[in-house]
C-alpha cells in the first residue's frame, strides 16, 4: 500500500488495490461526481470528469483513507523494456499499445533494448507463483509500481504473470500515473475500461475509448505533474468540454 500523504510527496507510488467502498467514500472529496442514472442514458461531461478524477486524482494515505492528490505523469520520451519469461508475439503487442499512448499523451513511449534509470518502463514477464511470493499476495497475477518526484514520474516496474498477459494495458494505464480503479456500480455509472476490475462486465482487455479520452487529458499541458487536485478539476472540466463527444458508455 503507497504512503500517499499529499504534503510530503514521496518518491515512489505502488498502485493500491482498492476496494469499492472505499471507492464511495472518495465522493464526498469534492464535486467530480457522476450522477447516479440509468446505465443506458448518453454519458455527460461530469462523467468524464469523474473517470478521470477517481483514476487519477484521488489518493489512499497510510491509514487506508481517501484524500485529494495531485497530477502524476511523465515528461517523456519513455522506454519500455521487456524482461523475464519470452512470449512470442508478446513484443508486438507492447508495440501496439506504446504506439496508441504515444498518439495520446503526444510522448515517444518506444521499446528499447536497454535504458537508462529515468524515463524508462520495465515490463517483466514473469511465473505467476513468483509474482505472488514477490508482493506477498497470494492471488497477485499483475502489478506495477511507480517511481517518481513532485509528480513527474521517472521510472516504472510493471510485473504480469506469463498466463495474465491480457492485464498489459490495464497495468500500462497504472504506470502512466492512474493509480486506481473504476467500479462502475459503486460511481453509478458503466464505463468500459482496462482499470475496471477483473471480472466485471465493464472490464475491457485493450484501452477503450475512454481509457484513451483519460490518457489523453492527464497528458494535456494544462496538467503539469505536481498539480494539485483542487487547481486541477477545474481545468480538467475545461479540457473536457473541448471534446465534440463524450464516448458512449460502452466504447
Amino acid at each position: 500500500m503507497p504512503g500517499l500523504w499529499r504534503g510530503a510527496r514521496p518518491t515512489r507510488w505502488r498502485r493500491a488495490l482498492v476496494a469499492p467502498a472505499l471507492v464511495g467514500a472518495w465522493l464526498a472529496l469534492g464535486p467530480a461526481q457522476a450522477a447516479a442514472r440509468d446505465p443506458v442514458d448518453q454519458p455527460s461531461v461530469d462523467d468524464a470528469v469523474a473517470f478521470v478524477d477517481t483514476l487519477a486524482l484521488i489518493r489512499e494515505n497510510p491509514l487506508g483513507k481517501p484524500e485529494a492528490g495531485w497530477v502524476r505523469r511523465w515528461r517523456g520520451p519513455v522506454a519500455v523494456t521487456l524482461e523475464g519469461v519470452a512470449v512470442p508475439g508478446f513484443s508486438a503487442v507492447v508495440a501496439t499499445s506504446l504506439k496508441r499512448i504515444s498518439e495520446a499523451t503526444g510522448l515517444a513511449f518506444h521499446l528499447a533494448d536497454h535504458a537508462g534509470a529515468d524515463g524508462h518502463i520495465a515490463i517483466r514477464v514473469r511465473h505467476q507463483g513468483v509474482v505472488a511470493a514477490s508482493f506477498g499476495q497470494s492471488d497477485a497475477v499483475c502489478l506495477t509500481s511507480t517511481f517518481g518526484e513532485a509528480g513527474e514520474l521517472h521510472r516504472a516496474i510493471v510485473d504480469i504473470s506469463e498466463g495474465y498477459l491480457d492485464c498489459l494495458d490495464h497495468e500500462l494505464m497504472h504506470a502512466l500515473g492512474f493509480n486506481n480503479h473504476w467500479h462502475g456500480a459503486t460511481m453509478g455509472r458503466s464505463i468500459a475500461t482496462v482499470l475496471a476490475p477483473r471480472h466485471s462486465r465493464d472490464r475491457r482487455r485493450a484501452f477503450s475509448a475512454w481509457d484513451i479520452l483519460a490518457i489523453r487529458t492527464l497528458y494535456r499541458a494544462e496538467l503539469p505533474p505536481g498539480l494539485e487536485r483542487d487547481e486541477a478539476l477545474p481545468r480538467l472540466r475545461a479540457i473536457l468540454l473541448e471534446e465534440s463527444v463524450v464516448p458512449a458508455a460502452g466504447r
